[in-house]
C-alpha cells in the first residue's frame, strides 16, 4: 500500500479534528517497522495507518485498504496527536498496567 494511492482531502475543508505530521525520523520508522518483519500486529496496523495520514488520506479510504475499522483510523490519529510517536504505536495496557488476564476456553 503507498500513501499515494489514497484520495486525499486537497480543495476540500478536512472533517479531521488530529492532523498528522511526521518528522522524517518518525517516517524513517514507521517504514522500518513496516518492512522489519518481526513487528507485532497492532504495531504494523497503526504504522500502517500513520503513513497515510501523514500525507492527508481520508481516514475512511486508509480504514478500508487495511481492512480495519474507521474509528481505528481515527484513534491512532488521536493517539499520534496527544502523545509520542513511540506511544501511539505501543499496545496500551489495560487494567492499571496489567495484561488482562486470558480467559482458559474447556
Amino acid at each position: 500500500m503507498r500513501a499515494g494511492d489514497l484520495p486525499r482531502a486537497e480543495g476540500r475543508s478536512r472533517t479531521k479534528r488530529y492532523r498528522v505530521e511526521l518528522t522524517d525520523h518518525e517516517r524513517t520508522e514507521s517504514l522500518r517497522l513496516t518492512h522489519s518483519g518481526t513487528t507485532p500486529a497492532r504495531t504494523l496496523t497503526r504504522a500502517h495507518i500513520l503513513l497515510p495520514a501523514a500525507e492527508d488520506a481520508y481516514d475512511r479510504a486508509t480504514a478500508e485498504v487495511l481492512s480495519a475499522s474507521v474509528r481505528t483510523a481515527q484513534h491512532v490519529c488521536q493517539r499520534f496527536a496527544a502523545a509520542t510517536p513511540d506511544e501511539s504505536l505501543a499496545h496500551r495496557r489495560a487494567l492499571h498496567g496489567q495484561l488482562r488476564p486470558r480467559r482458559h476456553v474447556s
